[in-house]
């Protein structure tokens, strides 16, 4: 790096875009390096702790439009009482822009981003070549450079398809200082020389408002704001706010539902981009100059802290956060200020990140009260025991209805398919030298459940990883509906008719109950598409909601609808995670541990339902289970790993008398004492029929 430097300095006399190459050379190896170094050495080796999960509440919409007002109507008489900080108001409007779009990419779908001034200057920059060297249009020049700064966006979304955490805030970080150091001062952005370019303010009169002055522009500000919001809050309602909430939560859970996920961060990447690039035409155009020392690299790191640090809604965070960095310091007039001014933010940061686990939620007295001034029922504190007599209600209303389909799910269970479902064929996975998959074969049938099961450590989670793409095989292949997917990534093998459930629930844990079976279809409508990801129609709308209400009123967790999926007990969280399986357009099912926290009750109807689905729906099901009673309860041909190798299959009374499964659950000495063998195997011994 040294010895190209130092070329690059010598050669800068003739060669101007050499310029800034010395000082920005680390930067452009550190964002090179990190997208062609493979993913798997990019891992987080540092042990982390999951952040404690915060209750999401947002006030009733008639309190939000009102505050809203309220607060509009505040900004609206700003000009006639700040005097001379009018420019600082007037800044502060663009930072609730930038906040604004630096928060649908940080706080909505859990990206990162330290370089997010360096898309306002872009769209600085190319406002002022456009209206300065091309003379166009006010209006079309801000138009024009948000679509500039698209392509921008994708390309900082590249690090963001590949890393995350400490990794990806590095990429982006690198990117900004990239930038500033060898393009600010170059005749592609702001020229060499300290006073930048110029940016025009609209020239026009309107009804007697000059939009030049200071006065009018404001109100120019203010409109951008109102619209920004109103765009913003339209993405939080509709697709796309879901689907970059359910991206926050588990992007996992997301892809294995059928929405590409890669496609999703290029796109709130870009769009995250495209408005901060009109924020930053705009913080030109008040100040007339374009001028790169605006748009500061470091700068991008104290927003990310400030957005993080302030824990309100949407949008008054935008608002308190432009305050806390705009006007606030141009109020106070103390020597030193600036020095100050670090420190204390320092602190708050330091403490923000030592007490976040720790961060107080709005008390239910007050949401309660809020509540019913918005016209919406009072929210009631639930404990775990009023949560499970709710489902265990739900439970029996299941059992009720699931009387008259029983003979035809008993008539279903041991029934093969002809139809064909999924085949896994010479599979085998390697961690290193580790076999945790070794050679193995098996067939889900359509109209059937099919059993994996095994020893903890097995294999039986690997299996499903490789069968739904969350991993690449080592050898072997998979065929879903006689059709070859081993190449096929999570996201279109959902599309194509498979759904899963995880061994430890993933479920977006701060949306409702209700949103999450939603997604459990939307995912699959929004797919790899940008537009569909975007917006949704009518009918989908129609599709999604019968879905929904099918697959809740069949799991029985209708009761829980509205409460937060976060923060529900486990046994209630399982079920949760299987309404939106359920939901979705899927016909063979990967059930990894679902009965896992349902007491013995719940477990039982819950292999009602399943016996049900498999009878109505002909789908078929491959079900890893521990729970032995509830295998011999749903199963028609079962499975048994051990060690990575498939050493039994048959039919449950068949596994119940195989010496290799005894053999395989006690090891070769316990196989060897009968009555350790028949005590291991008790459950499967009851036969356990639905009450």
């Amino acid at each position: 790096m040294g010895i190209t430097a130092a070329i690059a300095t010598k050669y800068a006399a003739d060669v101007t875009w050499l310029v800034g190459l010395s000082a920005g050379l680390p930067f452009v190896i550190l964002f090179i390096v990190l997208i062609v170094t493979p993913r798997r050495m990019l891992a987080e080796r540092r042990v982390t702790t999951t952040l404690a999960l915060r209750r999401s509440w947002y006030a009733p919409t008639r309190m939000r439009l009102l505050a809203g007002a309220v607060v509009l109507i505040v900004f609206a008489f700003v000009p006639s009482f700040v005097g001379v900080n009018l420019s600082t108001w007037s800044a502060a409007l663009v930072y609730v822009m930038l906040f604004l779009s630096l928060g649908l990419l940080v706080k909505t779908s859990g990206q990162i981003s330290l370089c997010h001034l360096a898309f306002a200057a872009v769209g600085a920059a190319a406002f002022g070549h456009l209206t300065g060297s091309y003379h166009v249009p006010w209006l079309a020049a801000l138009a024009l450079a948000g679509l500039i700064a698209l392509p921008v966006g994708a390309l900082v979304a590249i690090p963001a398809i590949r890393l995350s955490g400490v990794f990806l805030a590095l990429a982006t970080y690198g990117f900004g200082i990239l930038l500033e150091q060898m393009f600010y001062d170059t005749g592609l952005m702001f020229g060499p020389t300290t006073g930048g370019i110029s940016a025009p303010r609209p020239d026009i009169t309107i009804l007697g408002w000059h939009l030049y002055t200071d006065k009018g522009f404001y109100y120019v500000l203010l409109i951008f704001v109102v619209l920004t919001v109103i765009a913003i809050q339209a993405i939080h309602r509709g697709r796309m706010g879901r689907l970059l909430k359910g991206l926050a939560d588990s992007p996992v859970a997301l892809e294995t539902h059928g929405a590409t996920v890669n496609v999703m961060k290029v796109l709130v990447f870009c769009i995250s981009a495209s408005m901060a690039a009109i924020a930053g035409a705009l913080l030109a155009s008040l100040f007339s100059y374009g001028i790169g020392t605006n748009y500061s690299s470091f700068s991008s790191l104290t927003m990310v802290a400030i957005l993080v640090i302030v824990v309100m809604g949407d949008p008054w965070y935008a608002i308190m956060a432009a305050i806390l960095y705009g006007v606030l310091p141009g109020y106070i007039t103390v020597a030193n200020i600036n020095t100050y001014l670090t420190i204390i933010f320092g602190a708050s940061a330091a403490t923000f990140a030592l007490q976040v686990n720790r961060l107080p939620s709005v008390p239910l007295f007050l949401r309660n009260y809020i509540d019913r001034l918005g016209g919406r029922p009072p929210e009631t504190a639930l404990s775990t025991e009023e949560l499970d007599t709710f489902i265990s209600e739900a439970v029996v209303s299941e059992m009720e209805s699931a009387r008259s389909d029983r003979e035809l799910a008993k008539s279903a269970r041991p029934a093969a398919s002809t139809a064909s479902g999924l085949a896994v064929r010479g599979l085998e996975v390697r961690y290193g030298g580790v076999r945790a998959v070794d050679n193995v074969s098996l067939e889900a049938d359509m109209g059937r459940i099919t059993g994996l099961v095994g020893p903890n450590g097995a294999g039986k989670t690997t299996t499903f990883n490789a069968c739904s793409g969350l991993l690449r095989p080592t050898a072997g292949s998979i065929l879903l509906h006689d059709r070859d997917v081993t190449g096929t990534g999570p996201a279109g093998r959902s599309r194509l008719g498979l759904g899963r459930t995880f061994q430890k629930a993933e479920l977006f844990n701060s949306l409702s109950v209700r949103e999450n079976v939603v997604l459990g279809r939307e995912a699959s409508m929004a797919g790899g598409n940008p537009l569909t990801q975007l917006v949704g129609s009518r009918r989908d709308g129609a599709v999604v909601a019968r879905a929904v209400d099918e697959a809740m009123e069949l799991t029985g967790i209708g009761p829980l609808a509205n409460l937060q999926a976060g923060l529900l007990p486990t046994g209630q969280r399982r079920l949760v995670e299987l309404a939106r399986v359920l939901a979705g357009p899927f016909d063979l099912l990967l059930l990894d541990e679902p009965s896992a926290g349902l007491d013995a009750g719940e477990t039982v109807a819950f292999g009602n339902v399943l016996t049900g689905v498999v009878a109505e729906r002909g789908a078929g099901i491959l079900l890893v289970e521990h729970d032995m009673a509830l295998v011999r309860q749903v199963c028609a041909h079962i499975y048994l790993l051990d060690f990575g190798r498939l050493v039994f299959e048959g039919t449950p009374e068949e596994m119940i008398h195989s010496d290799v499964v005894r053999a395989a659950y006690l090891g070769s000495e316990g196989a060897a004492d009968d009555a350790d063998a028949a005590a291991a195997l008790a459950l499967t011994e009851e036969v356990i029929e639905p009450a």
